[in-house]
Formats: C-alpha cells, sequence, structure tokens
C-alpha cells in the first residue's frame, strides 16, 4: 500500500512539533516531522518554507487531526508554540498585526545596536503593540519584551550621549 504523506499541523519550531509527533506516535499513528533542521538552523526562511511540518499517512490524517485538537490539558501547555491545526496542507495561519509588529521590532531593534535611528521606529512598534487589542501569543510577547530590553537602555544611552553626555556640566 503506497499512501502520499499529510501535513496535519504546523508549528513555529522543531521542539513543539516533536512534542506533537510522540503524541501521535503513541496512539499508534506514524508520524513525520518535515523541515525541522532547516528552520532550526537557518531560522528566517521558517515562513518561505511553512514552517515546521507534522506529516502522517493520508490514511491516518482524520485520526490525527482529532488527537491533536483533543489533546489533554496537562500537554497543550507543551504545545502552546503550535500553530492552529490547519486542515488543508497548504494553509499557513497568517499572523495578526499585533504579532508581525512584535516580530518587526525584535528585528528593528537587533539592527539598532548598529543602526540608532532605528530605535525610534522600535519605539513606536512597541507603542502599537501595546495599544493594540489584538491577541498576542507567548512568541510575540516574548519577541516585544525582548525589543524592550534592548531598546530602552540603548534609546536612553544614544539620547543621553547626543544631550552632552559626560560633557555637560
Amino acid at each position: 500500500m503506497n499512501s502520499s504523506l499529510v501535513t496535519v499541523a504546523t508549528f513555529g519550531n522543531p521542539l513543539s512539533a516533536n512534542l506533537a509527533r510522540n503524541l501521535l506516535q503513541d496512539e499508534g499513528i506514524t508520524a513525520f516531522v518535515a523541515d525541522e533542521n532547516t528552520t532550526g538552523t537557518v531560522w528566517y526562511l521558517s515562513n518561505a518554507l511553512g514552517w515546521v511540518k507534522l506529516q502522517v499517512a493520508e490514511v491516518d490524517a482524520p485520526r490525527a487531526r482529532e488527537l491533536l485538537k483533543a489533546t489533554p490539558a496537562e500537554h497543550r501547555s507543551e504545545l502552546d508554540e503550535a500553530l492552529p491545526v490547519t486542515d488543508d496542507e497548504d494553509a499557513i495561519p497568517v499572523p495578526n498585526v499585533r504579532e508581525l509588529n512584535a516580530q518587526r521590532a525584535l528585528r528593528g531593534a537587533v539592527f539598532g545596536l548598529i543602526m540608532p535611528p532605528l530605535l525610534v521606529y522600535v519605539i513606536w512598534l512597541l507603542i502599537e503593540i501595546g495599544m493594540s487589542g489584538e491577541p498576542l501569543s507567548r512568541r510575540g510577547h516574548r519577541s516585544a519584551v525582548a525589543a524592550a530590553a534592548i531598546t530602552l537602555p540603548m534609546f536612553t544611552f544614544w539620547t543621553w550621549l547626543f544631550t552632552g553626555g559626560p560633557y555637560s556640566h
């Protein structure tokens, strides 16, 4: 019997995908994790590849989707990083504006270390994130906090330096 593989879920990182794979294998479903090495080492290509994919045989797909949706609460916290389970193997969940701003803020904060004017843009993004009413995942929250942790001290330093710094009396 030659059965093709079907993507039953996509994940933001290899760890979450492997936890879900273990959950399915405990239930007797053979599962594979696709693109885990590439997204783990070349993380900036994750979106282009469609994230980390959990794949099963086509005949096992409906049962696998049900098991992932009915994951007990004690395992659900381990899979919090998971992107929503999709019915369409080509569908990739689209992050909301708040999520995108959190990702932009973190990238901008890192680049702001060598290009200080970019820090003003990051502060504006952080204000937008704080004022938005859209949901923010754990990953987005961590990105925003990391961006603030990088940006605020650097912005304070550059402001102090350009307003006279050590030479002010």
